[in-house]
């Protein structure tokens, strides 16, 4: 039986994609993984579920050591 994949029906669902990012939660230019609807003609959303206090100090530091890192290899 042929499975047809959901994406390629643009049947949308929700993956951890990471793409880069201009602005999330006050952060500057980064890649982030983040939940986003994917679907055949590509990601036309980003999910941004509510962050606690605790949670955005982790994303926070994610994105300076990732900015850190690029900067690094001169991305």
């Amino acid at each position: 039986m042929l499975k047809i994949h959901p994406v390629r029906n643009n049947e949308c669902g929700v993956f951890t994609i990471s793409m880069h990012e201009t602005m999330v939660e006050g952060i500057g230019e980064v890649s982030l993984s983040l939940p986003r609807i994917l679907g055949a003609s590509g990601v036309p959303a980003t999910l941004q579920p509510a962050l606690s206090a605790e949670e955005r100090e982790g994303l926070l530091r994610s994105a300076a050591t990732l900015t850190e890192a690029a900067r690094e290899i001169l991305f």
